[in-house]
This record gives C-alpha cells, sequence and structure tokens, in this order.
C-alpha cells in the first residue's frame, strides 16, 4: 500500500511538473471567458449571469427569463475553479484570480493519469505496465494541451475516469460504496457536461454484469442482488440532473433549457463527423495522438482478457463518437484537435496495458510503442 502511495504520488507530480512548464495562466477561447465569468460572479457577486461578456452576443448563451445573459455551458468547471479563484483573488488580485484558476485544468489531468494508473493496477497489470500505460497517457496525448486550458474536457475526462475506476473497485470487492462513488463520479461529468446522461445506462449495464458475474470463492448473484449497488449508483446521479435541472430552472424558466441556440443541433451527416473526429488530417485524433493506435493493436487482447471492461470502453468511445460525430460543430471550433474526444482518451488509454504488458516477449511491441509515443510528443509540444 505504501508502494503505491509513493506511486501516485510520484506520478502526479511528474505530471503536474510537466504541465507547468507550460503554463502561461491565460484566457484564450470565448467558451473558457464564459465560464471564468460564471466562477466570478458566483463568488463575488453571487449571481450566475455573465452579463459581463454580452459583447460577445448570443454565442456563448442565451437570455433569461430575468433579462440578464447566462452561460450555455455546464456548472461543473465554474464551480470547481471557486476555491482557487478565491485563494488568487485573496493573495493578489482579479488578475492573480485568473492565473490561480488556470492551475485548476493541470491539476485535473494530473489527477486523471494517476486514474489511469489505478484503474491499469486495478485490473491486475504489473506496476511496470500500469506505470508506463499512466506516462504514455499523460505526457503524449491531446489530454496534455488541454491542461492548460479552462476548458470542461479535462475534469470530464477526470470524471469519467473515476467513475470507472470506483466501479471496477465494486466489481472487485462488491462494496456498495463504490457503485455510490461511481455514480457520484458520474454525476459531477453530468453538471460538467449535460451531454454525459448518454452514458448512464452504459456503466449501470456494467455493475449488473459486475453483480451476476461469478468469482472465485462466491457463488453466481441473480438479478435481485443488482438492485443495491443500483440503486446507490443512481442516488447521486439523481441529485446531479436535479442540480441541472434546477440550475436551467432558474436561469430560463423551464428544466430542460440549457442556453443553447436553436440552430445549434445535431445536423452534421455522422459519417463525416465520425471519421472527421479520428482521421481528419486537420482535426483527427489520430494525427493529434497517435499513440491511441495502440488501442486498436490491444484491443483483441483486451477483450480474451477482461471481456467486461472491453465492452465497457468500446461502448463508451462508440456513444461519444455518435454523440459528437452528428453535433454541427464536431470539430469543437477554433481549438488544437478533437476537444470533445479528450474525456474519452482515459478509456482509450485503459486498453494499452494489453500491449505494454507482453512487450518483452515481443520486441515489435516494444518498437511500434516508442514510435508512437515519439510521434505523439510533437503534436502535444507544439500544442503546448
Amino acid at each position: 500500500m505504501r508502494s503505491r502511495t509513493l506511486i501516485v504520488a510520484s506520478l502526479f507530480t511528474i505530471f503536474l511538473g510537466a504541465y507547468l512548464l507550460a503554463y502561461s495562466g491565460d484566457i484564450q477561447a470565448s467558451d473558457e471567458l464564459s465560464m471564468l465569468t460564471v466562477t466570478r460572479n458566483l463568488l463575488v457577486l453571487g449571481t450566475a449571469d455573465t452579463d459581463a461578456v454580452r459583447w460577445m452576443g448570443l454565442q456563448q448563451g442565451a437570455i433569461g427569463s430575468d433579462g440578464h445573459l447566462y452561460s450555455k455551458y455546464g456548472l461543473g468547471t465554474s464551480v470547481a475553479a471557486l476555491p482557487l479563484f478565491g485563494l488568487g483573488q485573496l493573495l493578489t488580485s482579479s488578475l492573480g484570480a485568473v492565473r490561480a484558476v488556470s492551475l485548476l485544468n493541470p491539476m485535473l489531468t494530473a489527477a486523471s493519469g494517476v486514474m489511469v494508473f489505478l484503474y491499469a493496477a486495478g485490473l491486475g497489470y504489473g506496476q511496470r505496465t500500469a506505470i508506463a500505460t499512466s506516462l504514455l497517457y499523460g505526457l503524449t496525448s491531446l489530454a496534455a494541451v488541454y491542461s492548460q486550458t479552462f476548458f470542461s474536457e479535462p475534469l470530464t475526462a477526470f470524471a469519467l475516469a473515476g467513475c470507472a475506476y470506483s466501479l471496477l473497485r465494486f466489481k472487485l470487492s462488491q462494496r456498495t460504496l463504490y457503485a455510490l462513488l461511481g455514480g457520484a463520479a458520474l454525476g459531477v461529468a453530468v453538471v460538467t457536461r449535460v451531454a454525459s446522461l448518454v452514458l448512464i445506462p452504459l456503466f449501470a449495464v456494467y455493475i449488473v454484469a459486475a453483480c451476476i458475474t461469478p468469482r472465485a470463492h462466491s457463488t453466481r448473484k441473480g438479478l435481485r442482488d443488482c438492485w443495491p449497488p443500483l440503486a446507490a449508483y443512481a442516488a447521486p446521479l439523481g441529485v446531479a440532473v436535479l442540480i441541472v435541472a434546477t440550475y436551467n430552472k432558474a436561469r430560463f424558466g423551464v428544466p430542460w433549457q440549457t442556453g443553447y441556440h436553436p440552430l445549434e443541433t445535431f445536423s452534421t451527416p455522422l459519417l463525416q463527423g465520425f471519421l472527421g473526429l479520428l482521421i481528419c488530417p486537420g482535426k483527427g485524433l489520430v494525427f493529434y495522438s497517435p499513440i491511441v493506435l495502440l488501442s486498436a493493436v490491444g484491443y483483441g487482447e483486451f477483450v480474451r482478457t477482461r471481456r467486461a471492461e472491453s465492452m465497457l470502453c468500446a461502448a463508451v468511445l462508440l456513444v461519444q463518437l455518435v454523440l459528437y460525430g452528428g453535433w454541427h460543430l464536431w470539430h469543437g471550433g477554433h481549438c488544437w484537435g478533437p476537444r470533445f474526444l479528450v474525456p474519452i482518451l482515459p478509456f482509450l488509454a485503459m486498453i494499452w496495458p494489453a500491449v505494454l504488458s507482453r512487450a518483452e516477449k515481443h520486441r515489435w511491441r516494444i518498437v511500434l510503442v516508442l514510435t508512437l509515443a515519439l510521434l505523439s510528443v510533437v503534436p502535444q509540444v507544439l500544442g503546448l
């Protein structure tokens, strides 16, 4: 246990140190400015409006029932940044508060890298394999670039990785507490990005599979035994949905209005968006993070050895690709690579241990991993 704690602390320190080398503390996109305005107004004025960025028009929100402008983005990132904003304002000035808030995503991305390590170790892979997987995720994937932003994707990625790890712990221990923690983590993702609602059934199916799959020294359980963990999983999700609905009702008068413009729809031909997110030279994930090709190489082995987890990862990846592939702005706008795919990077990384664990027996795998890692470092350095 002490050894694992040391590894966790070391990985977090390595990632955070690497991200701080590129730290600028700047807010560069209108999306970031909109969420930062919510943070500032919640703490300073006690309101959630974004009238301070009304000069941008309705591209970042909508006029509420009280005549004020409100952001169309979830509360998660804005609320998570409150302690840092307050600390920065207390120690220096409003400019210092912005610099302090910019530390949020470096810390969250570092924590996501730790989650990837814990998940790989929880699957039964050796420490060396788990550490290598974590380092590849944190230093060679698109997650590194987005650690320098105030976008909501890093918090969503951390929350989804936390949900997956908590439910893996539930499967291994059958303790309902872990199902509750998994639901709470997914609830954070829902409050951060309401589109995360589509993932709720996928994790619920995983819980059912974890309940009815026989394990050593245990007997097969029936569906009736799934209700307690499912209820624990659903409880915090219900709270998250209530928070989102209440927030919307307070701003726009109806719980289902989020602030997106009526013309912002799922209007892109699905195949165009799907392939664009993956292989478009300007936005494709394989160009911005070639390391993800390890997922295709190792998925067959992953299916054979960890069937339930392989099905969960594939389902999360497919649902997210279909969801954002159909969005009218499938490419995520003016940003580095496919921004909307950052939250699924931990699930791609969860497949990599299937390749890394057998690399010593197959030297070509070592060559492949090193080649893809070096190719992946280039776009991350350029992006940073």
